[in-house]
C-alpha cells in the first residue's frame, strides 16, 4: 500500500513511534513502520530501503538511544541523500552528535519532552499535512492505538535489523520547511573540514547533441551544496584515522602521501562511498556534478566554450606527460568557483553509467589526459567501481540544512 511518511525509531522509542503512526493514520496520513510494514520473509534492509524512497517526510523519534543506532543512522542518512522533508521529534534533552548533528542543525525541532503527547501529535499532523499539501487535520481524531505509551528513554542498545546504505535514486522528493529560509552562499563541512558551494535551485542546460550518452536536455534540481575542491590527502588521512582503515598505496609520484593537499588517489567507488557515509555528504548525482560544473548557460568547458590549456592541469604534450596530481584549488574554473571541475582527477559520481548495475560514473578528465574532449562539461567516463587508479578521485555533495 502507498504510503506518505516513513517513520524511523530505534527499538527503545518504538512506543512514541507507535503513537505518532497511529495519529497521522488516524488523519488518513499513511505510514510506513517497522517491524509492522515489512512483508513476510522480505529482507528486513531492503524492504526499509523501499519504503524510503517511496516516502516523501522523513519522521525520526530521536532520543539517547537512537544516537547509539547505526540503523537509524543509515536510514537517516538515505533520507537526507533523496533531499526528503525531514521531522525529528526529540523525546529527550540530547544534544545531537555525528551524522544527527549535521544533517539536523537547521532541521526545526518538534520537541515532546514536556506537556501532553496529544498536543504534540497534533503539531506533528498539522505539519506533515501543510508538507503533503493536504487539507487541515481534525485536532481530536479516533486513533487505535496497540497501547500506551511508556517510559521515554534509553534502557540499552539498539538491536533492530540494520537497513542497507543505499545511493540515491534522483527522484524529486518534497522540500522540507527549511527551503524558504536563505541559504549561506558558503560553509565549512565541520566534520573534515571541506569548503562547501551552494549551487542554487532551478534549471540548466545538461548534454551535448553530439553525445550519444549524454544528449542535450533541461533538468531542474533543487539546491544542494557541492565541495569547493576534491578531497585531498589530509582529508582523507582524517578519514582513515577516526575510522581505523588504511589508507590506499601511494602513487609513485606522491610516495609516502607527502603531498597533502594533492587529490586523494587511488580509490575505489566504494572507498569514496565509505568516505561520504563518515563524512555527512555523499557523492554527487552527475546531474549534480555537471550543472556545478557548466552553470546553467550549457557552455562546453567550465570557464566558456573555447578550450583553454591555462584553466586547468592536464597532459599537454602526450598522454600521462604531465606525469603527476596537482594541489588542490590552483585552477578554479567552475562559474560557482570550484576548482578542478577539469583535469587534475576524474571524479566518482553515485550514478550506474548504463542502468546495468556494473558501471559507475566520473567526470572530469585528469591530469593524464592530453585531449581536449576528455575535459567537457558533458563527457562520462565509465569504470567498475572496484577499480582505483592514480588519476582517479572524487568530491562531495551535501543537502542545504547539513551543518
Amino acid at each position: 500500500m502507498a504510503h506518505d511518511v516513513f517513520i524511523s525509531h530505534s527499538h527503545n522509542d518504538k512506543a512514541v513511534a507507535d503513537a505518532a503512526c497511529a495519529y497521522l493514520e488516524a488523519q488518513k496520513i499513511r505510514c510506513w513502520i517497522a517491524p509492522r510494514d515489512v512483508p513476510p520473509a522480505a529482507d528486513f534492509a531492503g524492504a526499509i530501503v523501499k519504503a524510503i524512497n517511496a516516502a516523501r517526510v522523513f519522521v525520526l523519534i530521536f532520543s539517547g538511544s537512537v544516537l547509539a543506532s547505526h540503523h537509524v543512522k543509515r536510514e537517516l542518512t538515505l533520507a537526507a541523500n533523496r533531499q526528503m522533508a525531514i521531522l525529528p521529534m526529540r523525546t529527550e534533552n540530547i544534544v545531537p552528535t555525528g551524522p544527527f548533528a549535521y544533517y539536523l542543525s537547521n532541521v526545526q525541532w518538534l520537541d515532546i519532552i514536556d506537556g501532553p503527547i496529544d498536543g504534540h501529535l497534533t503539531t506533528l499532523a498539522r505539519t506533515v499535512a501543510r508538507i503533503l499539501g493536504r487539507p487541515e487535520i481534525d485536532p481530536k481524531p479516533t486513533v487505535a492505538q496497540s497501547g500506551p505509551i511508556g517510559r521515554i528513554g534509553y534502557d540499552g542498545p539498539d538491536d533492530e535489523p540494520a537497513a542497507a546504505p543505499a545511493t540515491t535514486s534522483g527522484q524529486q522528493a518534497s522540500r522540507s520547511l527549511r527551503d524558504a529560509a536563505v541559504l549561506p552562499a558558503r560553509k565549512v563541512n565541520p566534520i573534515d573540514g571541506a569548503e562547501m558551494v551552494l549551487i542554487p535551485a532551478g534549471p540548466f542546460l545538461m548534454g551535448d547533441d553530439d553525445r550519444k550518452d549524454n544528449k542535450r536536455r533541461t533538468v531542474t534540481l533543487d539546491a544542494y551544496y557541492i565541495y569547493k575542491n576534491v578531497v585531498t590527502v589530509r582529508q582523507y588521512e582524517g578519514y582513515c584515522k577516526a575510522t581505523g582503515n588504511n589508507m590506499p598505496k601511494p602513487p609513485k609520484f606522491n610516495s609516502k602521501w607527502k603531498n597533502r593537499d594533492h587529490p586523494i588517489v587511488n580509490v575505489s567507488w566504494f572507498d569514496a562511498m565509505k568516505y561520504c557515509e563518515w563524512a555527512g555528504v555523499s557523492l554527487p548525482t552527475e546531474q549534480q556534478w555537471e550543472k556545478a560544473a557548466r552553470g546553467t548557460d550549457g557552455r562546453q568547458y567550465p570557464w566558456g566554450n573555447t578550450f583553454d590549456s591555462s584553466k586547468l592541469w592536464w597532459s599537454k604534450e602526450q598522454l600521462r606527460y604531465a606525469g603527476r596530481t596537482t594541489a588542490v584549488g590552483r585552477h578554479t574554473d567552475s562559474p560557482y568557483g570550484l576548482s578542478d571541475m577539469a583535469g587534475n582527477v576524474w571524479q566518482w559520481c553515485a550514478d550506474d553509467y548504463d542502468g546495468t548495475g556494473t558501471y559507475r560514473v566520473l567526470r572530469g578528465g585528469s591530469w593524464s589526459g592530453d585531449c581536449p574532449e576528455l575535459f567537457r562539461c558533458a563527457g562520462r567516463l565509465w569504470l567498475l567501481p572496484v577499480f582505483s587508479f592514480g588519476d582517479r578521485g572524487f568530491r562531495c555533495v551535501a543537502r542545504p540544512n547539513s551543518n
